[in-house]
């Protein structure tokens, strides 16, 4: 177990919203081990080969899993705007996270990858957003008029992403399993 140095335990903890602790494991004698990872709520986990992504990904708060070797690497960089910061989910610190090999984070529900081509758009709901890759650009858009703002059901801003880049969007985020959690047990 190590924090990987004071600086680094904090932006982990608070912008992050991941562990202020890292666990490592070794392997020490020459038989394969295994060992298993489980994301921290019903979800999928999604393998990253970051070799492939040399810009690394923006994380969402608690997405990140595990890494193979002692290389990952995570840090904070502010919101592109304002508009961003407040209402895209992700508030005025965004998680990077870069590395070599294999990583791993979760998402819930249905998970889908998609490829952006330079200029091509994606509008997600906000709380859909899991990864992005850092060549993508993320801003926000309003979700229609005045009317579909307010009884639409989809709140006021959508999340948009756009590329070049890789973009990781899920259908069932931590804040919604627990808000759906909750009504099932209230029950």
């Amino acid at each position: 177990v190590d924090s990987g140095g004071y600086g680094l335990a904090f932006q982990r903890s608070c912008c992050a919203g991941e562990s202020c602790f890292r666990m490592h494991y070794k392997n020490d004698v020459n038989v394969p081990k295994h060992i298993v990872l489980s994301p921290s709520f019903p979800g999928k986990i999604v393998p990253l080969n970051m070799d492939n992504h040399p810009s690394g990904f923006n994380l969402t708060r608690g997405s990140w899993m595990g890494a193979l070797g002692r290389n990952a690497e995570f840090g904070v960089k502010t919101a592109p705007s304002v508009a961003a910061a407040c209402c895209a989910s992700e508030g005025c610190c965004m998680t990077t996270f870069n590395g070599k090999g294999m990583s791993w984070i979760n998402g819930g529900g249905t998970v889908l990858m998609r490829e952006l081509k330079a200029g091509e758009t994606i509008t997600v709901d906000t709380e859909a957003v899991l990864a992005w890759e850092g060549t993508v650009k993320l801003d926000v858009k309003c979700t229609g008029g005045c009317m579909m703002m307010c009884f639409g059901g989809s709140g006021i801003y959508n999340t948009e992403l756009t590329g070049p880049g890789m973009v990781y969007v899920h259908s069932m985020s931590v804040s919604r399993a627990k808000r759906g959690y909750a009504v099932t047990v209230s029950k």
